[in-house]
C-alpha cells in the first residue's frame, strides 16, 4: 500500500495501528507496513472504523483490552488481518472483511475475482487490472 494511505490509516486509527505508528515492537510484522495493494484501502478503512469504535469505548476503562493490529497483508489472494485478543464481534467483522477481499480487486478496489499469475501466484483482481498485469 502506498505510504500516504498507510499514514492516513494510522493517523485516523491510532489505537488500532499503534505498532505501525510507533514501530517499536520488532516482533510485530506491522513494522513492514500494510502488505497489500491500494485497492483494499476502503475495506480496511471500514473495518478499522468498527474496531476503533470499540477501542474508544474501552480505552478509558481498560486500555489493555484495546485491539491492536499486528499484521495486515495479502495471502493466497485474500486479506489477512491479525490482531491481539479481541471480542467475538471484532473477529466476525474481520472474517467478513477478509471474505469481501476475495470479491474486491486488490489493485483498484472494483469488483474482482481470484486470478492466477505466473502459474502459481493467487491475486484477487478485476478484468482490467488483470489484463494490465498480464501484459507486463
Amino acid at each position: 500500500m502506498k505510504e500516504r494511505l498507510e499514514k492516513k490509516l494510522s493517523k485516523k486509527f491510532p489505537i488500532l495501528y499503534k505498532y505501525f505508528e510507533e514501530r517499536t515492537e520488532p516482533l510485530t510484522p506491522m513494522i513492514f507496513g500494510f502488505e497489500c495493494e491500494d485497492g483494499w484501502y476502503d475495506i480496511i478503512f471500514k473495518l478499522s472504523e468498527e474496531i476503533e469504535k470499540f477501542n474508544n469505548q474501552v480505552k478509558d476503562e481498560k486500555e489493555y483490552e484495546c485491539v491492536q493490529a499486528f499484521q495486515v497483508k495479502e495471502k493466497f489472494g485474500g486479506l489477512r488481518f491479525y490482531v491481539n485478543g479481541a471480542p467475538e464481534h471484532i473477529y466476525k467483522a474481520i472474517e467478513k472483511t477478509e471474505k469481501t477481499s476475495y470479491e474486491t480487486c486488490e489493485e483498484c478496489g472494483k469488483p474482482g475475482s481470484m486470478r492466477t499469475l505466473r502459474g502459481f501466484w493467487l491475486k484477487t483482481m478485476c478484468d482490467k487490472c488483470f489484463k494490465k498485469r498480464d501484459k507486463k
